[in-house]
């Protein structure tokens, strides 16, 4: 007997799958994810690793998720919707690394080389420790390996590679010793390097080409969720058919607009405004903030997704 699932047609919508934990505050993890994902098009699945008691001055308390009810959540999403996208996030533990990384072995077997994102999240803003020592070992030798594109701030990729970074000369030192541990690409975020310069400066290595994505610098305590939202914003764009280098570069673009419309909540650092393109009814903005009350919705649509 034909499997009903062969006669459906091709998804008619971008698909991406976050692989995280949840926060409470909705700023960052799971949440940050999905709004993103919703920002820019593109159906949001989820797979949660843990669930954390947090707001925008800390994380209060952690509650972990078995390994396997992680990949059970993977397993049944991907049977059945399928993805165009991964990203992974909080994994916290060395066995739901390993599990995800077997897990997605495994589907890309079954569905194609679908692109993953991992963003290795080991502190979160506040500085609780969120990827203990033996997970940041499986991360290197299970995980880096399946990795289209990796998202390191200047602190995970010390932790990565336990080298100091304190300019964009460290930062491609630090470049090179992750992509030697098996990703494509990756980007070493500058939110952290130079943090009294007028830019923050990501670099994107695959190996062989280094480039330099700048942008101005925003004073603002509204940052809790940006690698989050960095992140999810290439799997987006990667989900809708992007290369790395220019689903990189429309991220980076999204990433500083929704800092630059970030909207104060909370005692600590509130978070971005993933939602920031569509602030204005019927008009929504491009990717880079700008914004024209006479175009039509149809352009800035095409700005926002990149496609200019």
């Amino acid at each position: 007997m034909t499997d009903p699932r062969a006669l459906r047609p091709p998804a008619s919508v971008p698909r991406a799958m976050t692989i995280a934990g949840s926060d409470s505050g909705g700023g960052a993890g799971i949440q940050a994810d999905l709004k993103t994902f919703n920002a820019l098009r593109v159906f949001g699945t989820s797979a949660l690793t843990a669930l954390t008691a947090q707001n925008t001055e800390g994380v209060h308390g952690v509650h972990l998720l078995p390994a396997e009810f992680v990949t059970a959540q993977i397993d049944v999403v991907l049977d059945d919707i399928g993805t165009d996208a991964v990203k992974t996030g909080m994994l916290a533990t060395a066995d739901i690394v390993a599990a995800v990384a077997e897990r997605l072995a495994y589907w890309r077997r079954r569905l194609g080389p679908f692109p993953v994102v991992v963003d290795p999240v080991m502190i979160a803003k506040g500085g609780a420790p969120l990827l203990d020592a033996s997970a940041q070992a499986a991360l290197r030798e299970a995980l880096l390996p399946l990795a289209t594109v990796v998202t390191p701030n200047r602190h995970e990729a010390e932790q990565l590679t336990g080298l100091r970074i304190q300019s964009l000369d460290d930062a491609r030192r630090a470049a090179a010793a992750i992509k030697a541990m098996g990703p494509a690409w990756v980007v070493v975020k500058g939110g952290h390097v130079d943090e009294e310069g007028s830019e923050a400066v990501d670099l994107l290595y695959d190996g062989q080409q280094w480039q330099e994505l700048r942008a101005e610098r925003i004073r603002t305590a509204s940052t809790h969720g940006t690698g989050c939202t960095f992140s999810a914003a290439i799997a987006a764009y990667l989900a809708r058919g992007e290369g790395v280098p220019r689903a990189v570069a429309l991220a980076k673009r999204y990433i500083t607009g929704a800092i630059r419309h970030a909207f104060p909540l909370g005692r600590g650092h509130g978070p971005t405004n993933p939602f920031y393109p569509w602030d204005e009814p019927g008009a929504p903005a491009g990717a880079d903030g700008s914004r024209s009350a006479n175009r039509s919705a149809e352009e800035a649509l095409r700005q926002t997704m990149g496609r200019e």
